[in-house]
């Protein structure tokens, strides 16, 4: 099985400074390289403005940024509502 999204529920992260964003960014796009999504949950607050502000939010795409956990497991698993699981 191969891992296609890794989900980051930011709840816990009140702020997001310049050298975070830079790191967040660095994964997106190493993840991005080997075809797996970073999505993030829960991004609320100075979190999120800063998420806006660096443009790690566009890059990251707002469909893959989600107000809960549940609504972004479950875009991933409508994502995939035609794969058979065996």
């Amino acid at each position: 099985m191969k891992i296609e999204w890794f989900l980051f529920d930011a709840q816990l992260a009140n702020l997001l400074d310049m050298t975070g964003a830079d790191a967040l960014e660095s994964i997106r796009a190493e993840f991005a390289g080997q075809g797996l999504v970073l999505a993030i949950a829960r991004a609320k607050g100075m979190f999120r403005v800063m998420l806006d502000r660096t443009g790690v939010a566009a890059r990251i795409e707002p469909e893959h940024i989600f107000p809960t956990v549940h609504s972004g497991a479950q875009a991933f698993v409508e994502g995939h509502a035609t794969t058979t699981l065996r």
